[in-house]
């Protein structure tokens, strides 16, 4: 058996529905490929599994809140890592989403000409 627990709803959401899903391509080949995976391995499971969702940042009694606790500063050096300039940001937003000059003008608060470059 298989247990997975995590503070992520949108995580849960997709374990626990994946399994009786019907796959279709998306535009995200990296998430395409993940899901797939994911997918493959629920089908090809002969154990069950059992998907928690629990409440982040909680400080709730009990092992599971205590586990989540230590997960959370475990990845916490992620959280505090730098981050990039908002013209880095700015550029990284457009390249996945691919906004146009005046919504990362607003997004960003750059001026037309950063926001055009």
């Amino acid at each position: 058996p298989f247990n997975l627990v995590t503070d992520s709803a949108y995580v849960a959401d997709i374990a626990q529905r994946l399994g009786y899903s019907v796959l279709k391509e998306v535009s995200n080949p990296a998430l395409f490929h993940l899901l797939k995976t994911l997918w493959c391995a629920i089908q090809a499971r002969v154990h069950p599994y059992y998907v928690l969702h629990v409440r982040s940042h909680t400080n709730l009694p009990g092992f599971v809140a205590e586990g989540n606790a230590r997960a959370d500063k475990l990845a916490h050096p992620a959280w505090g890592a730098p981050q990039p300039g908002t013209l880095a940001q700015a550029k990284a937003s457009h390249g996945f989403f691919h906004q146009n000059a005046h919504t990362l003008q607003k997004q960003f608060q750059l001026t037309p000409t950063e926001a055009r470059n």
